[in-house]
């Protein structure tokens, strides 16, 4: 099961690593890596691991909840907000995306409402951190 759960971890990471570098942010990395695909794919494949990490999620037994909702963003632009949850050691740990609706990838569009409900933990900086004990753990 924790392979699985590895995988997920790594797809997760990797779609903050593209998110960060969209916004020009370089310091999530992965342990013995260089630049990654992420980082140079940026926004345009952040969906994609997204979407990916929901797939597993949803075929797998898995310790990764996951939600989605439609929801204005920070700006007030129409966005599916993706949230995705575990534990980590009796740590809970939240990590969130905002992907534009009218650039969204389908499997986010046709999951809005699906998962377990959760509420944002309104700290703008926790999912990189998040990610960041996710890659510890798990060696990534």
């Amino acid at each position: 099961m924790k392979d699985i759960n590895k995988k997920i971890s790594e797809l997760i990471c990797n779609a903050q690593i593209a998110s960060d570098a969209g916004k020009g942010i370089y310091e999530l990395k992965f342990n013995n890596t260089k630049q990654s695909f992420s980082e140079r794919g940026k926004y345009k494949v952040k969906d994609i691991y997204i979407s990916k990490a929901l797939y597993f999620i949803r075929k797998n037994k898995t310790i990764f909840n996951y939600y989605i909702e439609e929801k204005p963003d920070q700006n007030g632009y129409p966005s599916y907000i993706t949230y995705f949850e575990t534990k980590i050691e009796s740590e809970r740990i939240q990590i969130s995306f905002h992907s534009p609706k009218r650039k969204a990838d389908e499997m986010i569009k046709q999951n809005v409402g699906t998962g377990r409900k959760c509420r944002w933990d309104k700290n703008t900086k926790s999912s990189r951190l998040n990610c960041k004990k996710l890659i510890d753990y798990y060696n990534l």
